[in-house]
């Protein structure tokens, strides 16, 4: 779908475009590209986007997105498609990037990687960085997936408890548009190892077991994701003043609600996600059986193993009857039609239909 031009959306197209050419506190969404095209090329072979317009700025304020991590890499697929909407639908100039988990910058060279190309703030390094960045409207986009290492556990629910929550934090306080996301279809790239017979580890939020991840090995066969608004129930007017304890305590009463919704998403999406197979396989059943059906059929058509086309029996051996059937008619007064030719009994002048070696294609 292209969403309708808003001017508010075409406003963030011209903003943030000086600063450090970009790097370091977001870069222009068009470079994301190179991970687009080679997530989707190669990792998935069919992607959805389920509401897409949720993720402008339409209301002039920057969208900070707050997405489900899935088991291990299932997020992946995620930001390649929202770049792949944002880049085909002429907003690339929009400035946004990603918050990922510090501890993937331990790995050589992929700090450098998602600064350049993923645009990760790199240089806003605290929640009030990330609060003036949003409030002066530079960046339009930006996201994390706040459960951070809780991806490698496994939960009763599929979004697990939040370990991050800086960044709900200072988009509350910036008073930024939110955006909750979830996603299914990436599942295969984890193995679930769970406690048996479904128990949980008490006080834990239902903490079952752990989650394995694997790579990408295997290109996914369809990668959904729906986006929806989230309006908290405070704002930054209602966290002023506050104690430092008591926003700890508003902030987590409004993550919760969060998760509580992302996992209703994501049961609305699996429910999706079935109704969808079922019709498709109903749609390809369908097709099959129509072309079975119209398919010309040859009655006379017959194997060299005496078999009709299609049938597993051999033709002659539905006609043939041993002698104490043959018997058995011709004293009812039924004649084969080999003897008779024609094939009427004496009394009715009807063809026996055990005798009749014309085959109907019943």
């Amino acid at each position: 779908m292209t969403p309708q031009a808003n001017k508010n959306v075409e406003a963030f197209k011209t903003r943030g475009h000086h600063f450090n050419g970009g790097t370091g506190k977001g870069v222009q969404i068009k470079k994301f590209k190179p991970f687009t095209d080679f997530v989707l090329n190669n990792l998935v072979k069919k992607s959805d986007l389920i509401n897409p317009e949720a993720l402008l700025p339409t209301d002039g304020k920057p969208v900070v997105a707050v997405f489900s991590h899935g088991p291990g890499v299932a997020w992946i697929p995620l930001v390649a498609v929202v770049g792949q909407f944002v880049i085909d639908n002429g907003y690339g100039d929009i400035v946004g990037g990603i918050f990922p988990h510090k501890a993937l910058f331990l790995i050589p060279g992929l700090k450098d990687y998602y600064r350049r190309v993923l645009g990760t703030p790199t240089d806003a390094d605290t929640v009030d960085d990330i609060v003036a960045l949003l409030k002066s409207k530079k960046i339009g986009l930006t996201g994390t997936a706040p459960e951070g290492a809780n991806c490698l556990l496994s939960f009763e629910d599929y979004v697990a408890p939040f370990r991050s929550k800086g960044m709900i934090t200072a988009a509350i306080k910036a008073d930024a548009s939110i955006c909750l996301m979830v996603h299914q279809g990436a599942e295969s790239w984890s193995i679930q190892v769970n406690l048996p017979f479904g128990l949980s580890i008490p006080l834990t939020k239902g903490l079952r077991g752990i989650n394995i991840a694997l790579p990408p090995y295997r290109k996914i066969d369809h990668y959904r994701v729906m986006c929806r608004r989230y309006r908290p129930s405070i704002s930054s007017a209602d966290l002023a003043g506050c104690s430092h304890p008591e926003v700890r305590r508003l902030i987590g009463i409004e993550i919760e609600t969060m998760r509580r919704q992302m996992n209703a998403m994501t049961d609305e999406l699996k429910v999706m996600m079935i109704e969808i197979s079922n019709k498709e396989t109903a749609i390809k059943g369908g097709n099959a059986m129509h072309a079975s059906m119209t398919k010309p059929i040859n009655t006379g058509q017959i194997l060299s193993d005496g078999a009709v086309m299609g049938l597993a029996t051999p033709l002659r051996k539905q006609v043939s009857l041993d002698d104490d059937c043959q018997k058995e008619t011709e004293e009812n007064g039924w004649v084969d039609p080999s003897k008779n030719s024609s094939a009427t009994g004496p009394k009715t002048g009807r063809s026996h239909p055990r005798i009749s070696k014309r085959w109907t294609g019943r």
